[in-house]
């Protein structure tokens, strides 16, 4: 009889101490960051308060660049920091430099392929680039908010995490 009741108290601990247990802040960045680098656009979208809008700008032409660049992502979580419904995460981002890319490849390659479709030719190379040993890597320590929904921490993205996963290229699509 008390070894039931003892089990008993026992599963309900453990039940309820499960039941408590939900990823933290750190937690989200680190399963975010890990679906960025697979190039997850759909599945990442988890991870964020409903605001679609943000990232419409990874889809289309671009989208297989961002993929590319996607996986040479690095991050390093350096600070939390939990204030009530709130927290923010103070975080490295290493990402591929995509303008200084641009940069380095427009001249030569519109030079050397006067080709009615060299917007594709630029992205190929771009890719091929990215994909290089050589790639320059832009790093920026930003702090990524996040907001307690449904007992959920989700990211509330803002320009500067865009630009720090993007290697600034959103900044370039801005301006156009």
């Amino acid at each position: 009889m008390k070894k039931s009741i003892f089990m008993t108290i026992f599963f309900i601990c453990l039940l309820a101490l499960g039941g408590c247990s939900q990823p933290n802040p750190e937690d989200i960045i680190s399963s975010c960051f890990n679906d960025i680098k697979k190039g997850d656009l759909d599945n990442m979208k988890q991870y964020f308060v409903s605001e679609e809008n943000k990232f419409n700008k990874l889809r289309g032409k671009n989208e297989e660049i961002y993929k590319q660049a996607f996986k040479k992502i690095d991050y390093q979580i350096i600070d939390s920091n939990i204030d009530g419904q709130t927290a923010t995460v103070k975080t490295k981002i290493m990402a591929p430099d995509i303008p200084n890319i641009m940069g380095s490849l427009m001249y030569p390659t519109l030079k050397s392929n006067p080709s009615n479709d060299i917007e594709k030719v630029i992205n190929d190379k771009i890719i091929q680039m990215i994909n290089s040993k050589d790639m320059p890597i832009v790093a920026s320590e930003i702090d990524i908010n996040l907001r307690l929904v449904n007992k959920k921490w989700l990211i509330v993205p803002d320009s500067s995490f865009i630009r720090s996963i993007t290697g600034n290229f959103i900044n370039i699509i801005d301006k156009n």
